[in-house]
């Protein structure tokens, strides 16, 4: 039987209910639909019988955005745009930066390579694919940068814009999972069906998973000594072997091995002592040793829906939801409490970046750009009028750039240099990575 409907969609995720399916056969009824605000699957595998966390705050609605231009503002990418149109997704992804200091943007459907070093930005290439990219761009140490685009495809791009092998179809992405590279060359991607993908550096795929598992990693992990250390929609952080032939988790569940409240979504973050700093949609903070046992966790005065991030004295910093309002905690690792708390008049879903310095900038839903000291004092703050809920990057010595929510990419004027320790922004590194050396 033929049908041809509209369904309007409430995202179980983040709240957007703005999402219109349209319907057109019953087979239809199979397939896999993703929220325009954050990207994530409404249809998704049983794997346990977790539900999603209700969300803390819907998402902003566009008709209330009033771009402005703060005095700090160096520039935006793209430069022309119809400001009273919104564009087709929000921007909530992070762009990635070469040794060179070239930046690298997923904006839509397109992977943008700019140069940065003059007062605008320079556009090197562009490179479209077919769909939208909900993650992050991943430059790998074999200098190539990954994306996984919502038409299903890998992309592997050399640093000039050109395809290593072929777009290689894996299946849809997650939309909070960026695919990571090794120092071999493979690419490891989570599965929306389950389990962990991985691609060698030819481009080529088995037709079994590497790990088989019905639980979504629906997060960006960290690899160190050939272990991915990675989220789930089960609970649980997981630690797959990735040095043999298929996949092995390391950690007993049965054992509570990096157990945690229920979903975990954000990215992972490491301390110098190299255990694990994993927020859940529980509420909690959880520190883990690599053999998965808990050395302590912290009660969150709210939700946390962007990733942590630490400084050089191992103090974690997360922004937090918290109805509709925000606040941004600093957690001393060593006390193992809150340190302190910066509160904002909205939501924070966007990552810190922390500077040289030591200076925490980070945007909130109602458009304000905050910059605020290790001791959680605001040194300024600026207004855009549109939302921020991107991961912020600082891309260079004095240039801090922000996602938003209208597509635009824009770039502040800041007094921080790079940070040399720590783990200071999503993913740890520019290249976004995920990987722990040394």
């Amino acid at each position: 039987m033929d049908l041809e409907l509209t369904l309007t969609l409430t995202c179980p995720h983040c709240g957007f209910a703005g999402n219109q399916v349209e319907i057109e056969d019953e087979e239809d009824f199979g397939m896999r639909t993703f929220c325009n605000s954050c990207g994530q699957p409404f249809n998704v595998p049983e794997q346990s019988e977790l539900q999603p966390p209700p969300p803390e705050t819907t998402a902003p609605e566009p008709e209330e955005w009033n771009l402005q231009t703060p005095e700090r503002m160096k520039w935006r990418y793209p430069v022309e745009v119809d400001e009273g149109v919104p564009a087709a997704c929000p921007l909530l992804n992070s762009p990635a930066v070469d040794e060179d200091g070239r930046v690298y943007a997923c904006l839509q459907n397109e992977v943008v390579a700019l140069s940065i070093e003059n007062d605008q930005p320079e556009v090197l290439w562009t490179f479209p694919v077919g769909l939208r990219i909900p993650g992050s761009p991943s430059l790998g140490p074999d200098g190539r940068l990954r994306v996984h685009s919502l038409d299903g495809k890998l992309y592997c791009l050399t640093r000039d814009g050109q395809l290593a092998w072929d777009a290689l179809r894996v299946g849809d992405p997650l939309g909070s999972a960026t695919p990571l590279g090794d120092l071999e060359g493979n690419t490891w991607v989570c599965s929306a069906t389950g389990g962990l993908l991985k691609v060698d550096p030819a481009g080529r795929m088995d037709s079994r998973a590497f790990l088989r598992s019905p639980v979504q990693f629906n997060s960006t992990g960290i690899i160190s000594e050939n272990t991915l250390f990675v989220g789930g929609e089960d609970q649980f952080v997981h630690a797959i072997d990735l040095s043999q032939s298929r996949g092995r988790e390391l950690w007993e569940e049965s054992q509570n091995h990096g157990r945690t409240g229920w979903y975990i979504n954000a990215a992972l973050a490491i301390l110098s002592d190299r255990t694990l700093i994993v927020t859940s949609r529980d509420d909690h903070l959880y520190n883990f040793a690599l053999d998965g046992t808990e050395r302590w966790k912290v009660k969150l005065p709210g939700q946390a829906l962007g990733s942590p991030v630490v400084d050089a004295d191992n103090r974690i910093y997360v922004g937090l939801t918290q109805k509709n309002r925000g606040s941004l905690v600093c957690i001393d690792s060593r006390t193992q409490r809150v340190a302190w708390s910066y509160a904002t008049e909205s939501p924070i879903e966007s990552t810190p970046a922390i500077g040289g310095d030591g200076t925490l900038y980070f945007g909130d839903n109602r458009g304000t750009i905050h910059a605020v000291n290790a001791e959680g004092k605001a040194l300024w703050t600026e207004t855009v009028g549109v939302p921020l809920r991107s991961p912020t990057v600082i891309v260079r010595e004095g240039r801090v750039v922000f996602g938003l929510d209208n597509g635009l990419l824009i770039a502040l004027e800041c007094d921080s240099p790079q940070p040399t320790a720590g783990w200071p922004k999503f993913l740890g590194t520019l290249q976004q990575s995920g990987l722990v050396l040394g």
